[in-house]
């Protein structure tokens, strides 16, 4: 299992994150919660024959203060850990997310700082 964090940093930014993580993936299933939402798709992956899921949770609890948290959890049931290590399903999948988050950010001029 992969995890990144992300506290994106600047007031009114809420929606703009969320409209981002919602197109990310448009057929995600949504679990919207007071103070945010949790976005969850499969990933199939061919080689390994398998699927991974993916978890996208935007929290907005301090939206009012300027700070915007999205964490990504990306895990799948492996039992290859041999090839799993060799071509890092798990990885790969969160470097995409992690990838198309930061070229948003930069394109959009939005602070942001990752744990």
């Amino acid at each position: 299992m992969i995890t990144s964090k992300y506290i994106i940093n600047g007031r009114n930014l809420d929606k703009k994150i969320s409209e981002f993580v919602r197109d990310f993936n448009r057929s995600a299933y949504e679990s919207i919660y007071n103070g945010g939402f949790i976005r969850v798709f499969e990933d199939a992956s061919l080689f390994n024959k398998n699927n991974y899921m993916v978890f996208i949770r935007v929290d907005t609890t301090e939206s009012e203060t300027g700070i915007t948290r999205v964490e990504v959890i990306s895990g799948g049931a492996d039992d290859k850990l041999f090839v799993q290590s060799i071509f890092g399903g798990d990885k790969r999948r969160a470097k995409q997310f992690a990838k198309a988050f930061q070229d948003f950010c930069k394109e959009q001029l939005i602070e942001y700082s990752s744990e």
